[in-house]
């Protein structure tokens, strides 16, 4: 009775804050020039709702007297059920900016019509002293504000197509234009100039800090007490907890309560996390990865077989993420089906720490997210009915468990952040691996040459492409850093992919160096006790398929543009346009199977060796 109380509520409460989300999501995203098409839809609605409620008393007023039934009708239709679908269509079209101008255009239509055949009726004798004169001016004033609204947008269009051009030496981080496309596609020499004269930098017109250092973001990530990681609240409420105010915040009752994820994992700070990271590390253990890798193969081979045949392919959206998303999407026990509803609320999630996106953006994610949670609930409530021999199984076993300090919240929280955190990580990585080798070809040679040095080449590509370009985190105390003070509660940006191009640690960073030292050292993953439970199932994935990809071709080539997904958080391959020639079969020398145990010995699973990746 409790379960079934408890269930009820978190649907009731989910479905009312997703509705809340998206009138505030509504309202805020009309812009001030388009809050003339909101007052005249207001003004339809509520009219409508008076002919349609009382269409005698509305008539009169209008000196329409002594309706019969098919004028009352007529009324009730036109003037009323009509007026408010105008005013409800309306209403929508204004979120958008061609929307809102379309609506303009319907509202300087609708007055400027209904102006001149009321002076018509004026020619033909009609009184002007009367609602109607009153109205003609209401109407004349309403098609002069949304014509002049119209003029005043296009003028701004105009103003906009000037390009704003780069600097060709910029002397400021400001004058990267820092969450600019450009500076998002290569912003390695923007990392530079940060590490080197501003190694704590306050974003412009953002409220969090930079830490560009490989040392400072070691340090930090160390210091878990004054650097939390628990960001729920600012994904739930758009700013960080007050550190002086005492009891649970509004995200933390809205978790327990099953309508958003609570903070786990990589969003959870010692002592917690500790015990959440060894359940976690249970279900992907190196054992687990390495009986898996059939399955990759396997899986592998049946979506490559699909493309090669065509010769080319956009390999991001057709292979990147399906793969990896696909495997997941099985070892978590969720329909195969269900792909690309998956894919968008995990892009989603994503976006939600990008920098870029706006408050409407961002509570619209917030929609998605309630919507992701209330779709990871059905499916695991489902599960615990016969829990399957997967991880959602693991996790289902250790709820049941009263030592456990997972309970059913934390386990819809952390498949959701295996969802997110797993699968762009592999896709982006994955992408990035095969665009570096069609750039480079004598590189695409030497590992066809020698197969061997794959793992070795993914390192690098961890490096130099970060997926993760950082992460963050939140003061608890105040804290000062080369000479700049970090207020408490400010959020701080471990920049993993300015660190892993530190010339204070590594040799010649802005090469691609498959054999350097230390090459397993890189940030990609994170450091200090955040360990990635899906970073060896990434690196197992990304092996095999380079393998195959260069098994089964000859050559590739890029072939379209390859953007990257305009944020600071996630360095996200968009696209990817391969041309390729097939490998003719006999000319095919079989290659080694050696994998990265081979090369790095055996992988770090226990605490200790978990310092370089975070999840």
């Amino acid at each position: 009775m409790q379960s079934l109380f408890f269930h009820s509520r978190r649907l009731l409460l989910s479905y009312l804050y997703q509705g809340f989300l998206m009138s505030l999501s509504w309202a805020l995203s009309i812009k001030k020039p388009f809050m003339l098409v909101l007052y005249f839809s207001m003004a339809c609605i509520l009219c409508g709702i008076g002919f349609t409620v009382w269409p005698d008393t509305l008539a009169a007023v209008f000196h329409f007297n002594n309706l019969d039934a098919v004028a009352r009708t007529d009324i009730q239709s036109y003037y009323g059920t009509m007026l408010i679908a105008l005013g409800v269509v309306l209403a929508a079209a204004c979120k958008t900016e061609t929307g809102g101008r379309v609506a303009l255009m319907v509202i300087a239509g609708f007055a400027v019509g209904s102006a001149v055949g009321r002076i018509i009726g004026f020619i033909q004798g009609a009184p002007v002293m009367s609602i109607h004169g009153v109205l003609v001016v209401i109407e004349s004033l309403l098609f002069y504000q949304a014509v002049t609204v119209l003029q005043r947008q296009k003028q701004r269009d105009q103003e906009h197509k000037r390009e704003v051009l780069p600097i060709l030496n910029p002397k400021t981080p400001e004058e990267f234009r820092p969450l600019s496309q450009s500076n998002f596609t290569e912003p390695f020499e923007y990392y530079r100039m940060l590490r080197d004269h501003y190694p704590v930098y306050k974003m412009p017109g953002k409220d969090f800090y930079c830490i560009s250092r490989f040392e400072d973001i070691q340090a930090v990530s160390k210091d878990t007490a004054a650097f939390s990681s628990k960001l729920m609240e600012i994904l739930v409420r758009g700013r960080s907890r007050n550190p002086d105010k005492k009891g649970k915040t509004l995200a933390e009752r809205l978790g327990e309560l099953g309508v958003v994820p609570v903070d786990v994992l990589a969003l959870q700070d010692p002592p917690i996390h500790k015990e959440e990271r060894k359940v976690g590390h249970s279900g992907f253990n190196a054992h687990f990865v390495k009986s898996l890798e059939k399955e990759v193969e396997d899986l592998c081979d049946e979506m490559m077989d699909e493309f090669l045949p065509k010769g080319n392919v956009e390999f991001v959206q057709d292979f990147a993420w399906r793969l990896p998303m696909r495997l997941i999407i099985r070892l978590l026990g969720l329909p195969e089906d269900d792909f690309e509803q998956i894919k968008y609320w995990c892009m989603q999630g994503i976006r939600s720490l990008s920098g870029t996106a706006s408050r409407v953006e961002l509570i619209e994610i917030g929609v998605s997210s309630a919507q992701f949670t209330r779709y990871l609930w059905k499916h695991y409530l489902e599960a615990k009915k016969n829990p399957p021999a997967n991880f959602t199984g693991t996790l289902i076993k250790n709820s049941a468990d009263p030592d456990s300090i997972i309970n059913d919240q934390r386990a819809i929280a952390i498949i959701l952040q295996l969802l997110i955190a797993g699968s762009d990580s592999s896709a982006s990585s994955m992408g990035s691996a095969v665009r570096v080798l069609a750039r480079e070809p004598e590189l695409e040679k030497a590992l066809r040459a020698e197969p061997d040095k794959i793992p070795l080449f993914i390192e690098e590509v961890f490096r130099t492409e970060s997926a993760f370009q950082g992460h963050f985190r939140v003061t608890t105390r105040e804290v000062e850093m080369h000479g700049v003070t970090i207020p408490s509660g400010a959020q701080v940006f471990l920049m993993w992919a300015s660190g892993n191009r530190d010339e204070r640690f590594w040799d010649n960073p802005e090469v691609f160096d498959m054999n350097r030292r230390h090459v397993k050292k890189h940030l990609t993953f994170g450091f200090g006790v955040h360990a990635c439970i899906g970073r060896e199932l990434a690196r197992m994935e990304i092996r095999i398929v380079l393998k195959k990809l260069l098994e089964k071709t000859s050559q590739f080539a890029i072939v379209g543009d390859s953007p990257y997904e305009a944020s600071i958080f996630a360095r996200t391959l968009l696209k990817l346009p391969l041309a390729f020639e097939v490998a003719d079969k006999k000319d095919l020398a079989p290659q080694s199977d050696m994998d990265s145990e081979a090369l790095f010995g055996k992988e770090a699973n226990n605490e200790k060796e978990a310092e370089y990746v975070s999840i």
